[in-house]
């Protein structure tokens, strides 16, 4: 049995939007631009969840309440220790006007000096809801906040660029390739590339060895012993694509 459709014209080939298309849906050039997706989402992620908390901690700071906090207790016990360090504080006070007592819970802001129990400390509470409170005199700013998605992004680009690369050496092929024949050793279900299948082909007169192609599942063959028509530099070539994909 063999995967037959129309001749292939010989090369050098123009580039077909169809050809183009079934580039980018190679699975090395699509397991790059999973990766770089994966970033994008991450660095989207990250980037958004520090938008707001940075115009939230602004806001607080220009609107909320200053109030001055007593330390009650200092990592879940009562001793004095070095402030430069992330702490996990109970603090207590009263809102202006308001003689109720309120206790809030949360981490400190890193500062140089040490802090102890009792000591008093100033605090911006939003009125409305206690448990939003900041220590700090200042916002962080945007470049340190943003710091994360920041070094992601080169990655990011760079991942695009790889696949970009991959993408080409499949086009070229594709518009200087030769005709080869290939017997097919195996199909299997392209879990990068829904409707494609990964075929495993060894070139007829080349070294032996086993490449993989990436074919649409309509146009994959059904058995192993079938042939497929390939386009390869030369049969002794380490990548190959199928004609009948491109087409």
């Amino acid at each position: 049995m063999s995967l037959s459709s129309a001749p292939i014209e010989p090369a050098p080939r123009p580039l077909t939007s169809a050809a183009s298309r079934a580039a980018w849906r190679e699975a090395d050039v699509r397991v790059v631009l999973l990766i770089a997706m994966g970033f994008v989402v991450a660095i989207l992620a990250v980037g958004v969840r520090q938008m707001v908390l940075g115009i939230g901690d602004r806001i607080l700071l220009h609107k909320g309440v200053l109030v001055q906090a007593s330390i009650d207790n200092i990592d879940g016990a009562n001793r004095n220790v070095d402030r430069s360090v992330q702490r996990y504080l109970t603090l207590s006070f009263t809102l202006p006007g308001d003689p109720a007592k309120h206790t809030v819970k949360g981490f400190s802001t890193p500062m140089p000096g040490m802090i102890n129990q009792h000591d008093i400390i100033p605090l911006r509470v939003d009125p409305n809801d206690v448990n939003n409170w900041t220590e700090r005199a200042e916002p962080i700013p945007w470049l340190h906040a943003m710091l994360v998605p920041l070094l992601l992004s080169p990655i990011a680009l760079l991942l695009v660029g790889v696949a970009a690369l991959r993408r080409r050496a499949f086009t070229s092929i594709y518009r200087d390739g030769a005709t080869q024949v290939g017997n097919v050793r195996g199909v299997q279900r392209s879990a990068l590339v829904p409707g494609q299948r990964i075929v495993r082909v060894v070139v007829a007169g080349g070294d032996g060895r086993v490449i993989q192609v990436t074919v649409p599942a309509a146009l994959a063959p059904a058995e192993d012993g079938a042939t497929i028509e390939l386009l390869a530099h030369g049969p002794g070539a380490g990548r190959a694509i199928a004609a009948a994909a491109y087409r």
